[in-house]
């Protein structure tokens, strides 16, 4: 009777050395700090200092719009700056003759009440005269004359008092309406003051936009895009137009790699990355995760995280907008056992189905025994780079070989069959 050949085993060596687990990803290189030059104020190009490529120091003049029109507005501020400053010395000379006026009204007031505090006196005086003279000429003792005469003084009293009470009110009003053309002189130096401010933020005004006719450099870079020609017209309405867009150090550049939703979480800051770019076949490029930015990126139900990576760029070799390929190191193990991971997928025809692992590290291979049958060993896996798995814990050691697959059997011993049509072994 035919007998069946045993299985032939195609195995691979368990080995000691250095894993490293890493992801991919695809990014875009990009300078860490990129500058959008604008223009405050509208206007024609008159100049263009710098081009593409042209590297610039903070300050330095690189475009200029035609002053031309802002030169004569800051001519109109500075004279209506002028005028007003004159309107305050105007007003100044006003209250202070007003304030003058003030004052000898109110002298003038003083010496109306001083006189008619006398001219009371005195009519006091001329009264008691002329009622006592007046006694004296019932009795028969004054005569006529002198009672009129008694009589005259203190009617004359009676008159200088009427006349300087009434001088009195006069002042009293003149006082009043002095007062009032100080308050009104007051008030028109308080506003000629706040004009001359108001001329003053309005020559500023204009002298600021004279000088954003200046468009200056606002960092130390390379212009690496310039969006306007000579005699082409700016229009700075509700946003301000993009002239230039200056990268600030192309010496240190970055990459921001678009990281699958499943990788993610492996990322770590600090982490190590190696990436390439098509310009420079056959090149490799190193960098570090330098951040993890939060907001998610949806194209067509696909989520993506920006995770940025420092790039340094010496020999300037990386451009803005290159695109990379990015591997990214999110573990790496030295002089750990290992293990094919072809291994791992084997399982002899016979053996009872596996349970379901304890545990995502959970593993088992397959080796041969002393009985020339395969043995399963348990293990507990850890850092893998898709060919080999690190054995963190289990009955393994260097050296030995696990099963990786089954192959036909070289021979079959028996008598084979005259005829038919199977292939032989």
């Amino acid at each position: 009777a035919p007998q069946t050949a045993a299985p032939a085993y195609r195995t691979g060596p368990v080995t000691r050395g250095a894993v490293t687990a890493s992801i991919t990803a695809s990014g875009t290189v990009n300078p860490v700090v990129t500058v959008q030059v604008g223009s405050q104020v509208s206007g024609q190009i008159s100049e263009l200092v710098a081009d593409f490529n042209t590297e610039v120091k903070t300050g330095q003049l690189i475009a200029r719009i035609d002053p031309a029109l802002f030169e004569t507005q800051v001519a109109q501020a500075a004279g209506d700056l002028a005028v007003a400053r004159a309107g305050i010395q105007t007003q100044q000379a006003t209250v202070a003759r007003a304030a003058a006026d003030l004052e000898a009204a109110r002298a003038t007031l003083t010496n109306v009440q001083a006189q008619l505090r006398r001219s009371q006196a005195l009519l006091f005086n001329a009264r008691t005269s002329f009622d006592r003279t007046q006694r004296l000429f019932e009795r028969g003792n004054a005569s006529a004359s002198d009672r009129d005469s008694a009589k005259s003084a203190s009617d004359a009293a009676q008159a200088d008092v009427e006349a300087l009470s009434a001088q009195e009110v006069s002042q009293q009003a003149t006082i009043r309406s002095t007062e009032a053309q100080l308050s009104l002189a007051q008030a028109n130096l308080a506003a000629a003051t706040a004009l001359v401010q108001q001329k003053e933020a309005a020559y500023q005004g204009a002298r600021i936009n004279l000088e954003h006719t200046r468009i200056v450099a606002p960092v130390d870079g390379t212009v690496i895009q310039r969006n306007v020609d000579r005699g082409q017209t700016v229009a700075a309405s509700l946003q301000a137009p993009v002239l230039f867009t200056i990268a600030q150090d192309l010496a240190a550049m970055q990459v921001d790699a678009s990281v699958d939703e499943a990788d993610v979480g492996t990322v770590r800051v600090g982490q190590e990355v190696h990436f390439t770019v098509d310009a420079y076949p056959g090149r490799a490029f190193a960098g570090t995760v330098l951040q993890i930015r939060k907001a998610p990126q949806v194209v067509q139900n696909v989520v993506t995280y920006d995770v940025v990576i420092s790039a340094p760029n010496p020999d300037l070799a990386l451009l803005p907008g290159l695109t990379a390929n990015v591997r990214i190191v999110v573990e790496h193990r030295d002089d750990a056992l290992l293990v094919p991971n072809a291994a791992l997928r084997y399982r002899p025809a016979k053996a009872p189905p596996p349970d379901a692992p304890p545990s995502p590290q959970a593993g088992d291979v397959w080796v041969l025994g002393s009985s020339g049958q395969p043995e399963r060993r348990l293990l507990r896996l850890g850092t893998s780079d898709g060919t080999v798995v690190e054995v963190v814990e289990g009955k393994l050691s260097a050296g030995e070989r696990v099963i990786l697959s089954e192959t036909a059997p070289a021979a079959a011993t028996g008598t084979m069959p005259s005829m038919g049509g199977g292939p032989r072994f």
